[in-house]
């Protein structure tokens, strides 16, 4: 199967969402041979874990994770900290579920809270015993379910964001009332609100290619005006 993940980021910079439940979905043989269920392994067969970090020249900071249940998690909140300079990465693994019952081979790796309910581990058989591994030992393992897609720069590229929404925010309202008349602002002012939120969602998500998106200038997203403003010059 295949993790899949969308992220977002609150306007104040100080919190991560990653949703993954949703964006992995449920399998399908073409549309989504990638999802939860049928031929790979369903949801409740499958621990979520997330390791996120800050990566920094003087050394990584590991990033604050909100506490949740592996079993049900559906989404991570990752707490920013903007004191922190360089980026924050994070891995999603997927791991087993143990079952005591079950026979194991040496390279399996299993999230355990049967063993020991109160203190969870991570664990890989080793030569026919149990190994307890760290979720940042993981990334990089080929027998474990993971994405590691996404960098996220901050503080500084945070800041930026919001500056380039400001900017583009602005170009854009000035670009409207210049075109439309007061009476005849409604309609537009519809499709501007559209645009402006695709916009403001793409920048602060930080996603590569969204971002590389947001910053086509407002006046090509509007090249639809020669049709749209007829009649409002």
């Amino acid at each position: 199967m295949g993790l899949k993940a969308t992220v977002t980021i609150n306007q104040l910079g100080t919190e991560l969402y990653i949703e993954f439940l949703e964006a992995t979905g449920v399998y399908h043989v073409t549309d989504n041979p990638g999802g939860f269920g049928g031929s790979n392994a369903a949801r409740n067969t499958l621990a979520i874990i997330l390791y996120a970090v800050h990566k920094k020249v003087l050394g990584d900071v590991v990033a604050s994770v909100v506490l949740n249940d592996p079993f049900s998690v559906s989404s991570f909140t990752v707490v920013i900290d903007k004191t922190v300079n360089g980026t924050l990465e994070y891995s999603l693994f997927a791991l087993p579920i143990f079952d005591d019952l079950l026979t194991y081979e040496d390279g399996n790796i299993v999230y355990d809270a049967i063993t020991d309910p109160m203190s969870p581990i991570i664990k890989e058989m080793v030569d026919g015993l149990w190994v307890a591994v760290t979720a940042d030992e993981l990334i990089g393992n080929e027998d474990v379910i993971q994405t590691t897609d996404y960098a996220f720069p901050i503080p500084q590229a945070i800041a930026l964001a919001n500056l380039l929404n400001a900017a583009k925010m602005l170009k854009l309202r000035r670009y409207i009332h210049k075109r439309c008349s007061k009476e005849e602002f409604h309609d537009l002012r519809i499709k501007f609100e559209y645009v402006e939120g695709l916009i403001k969602v793409a920048t602060l998500a930080f996603c590569k290619q969204a971002y590389n998106e947001a910053q086509i200038d407002i006046e090509e997203v509007f090249n639809y005006e020669s049709i749209a403003l007829i009649g409002n010059e």
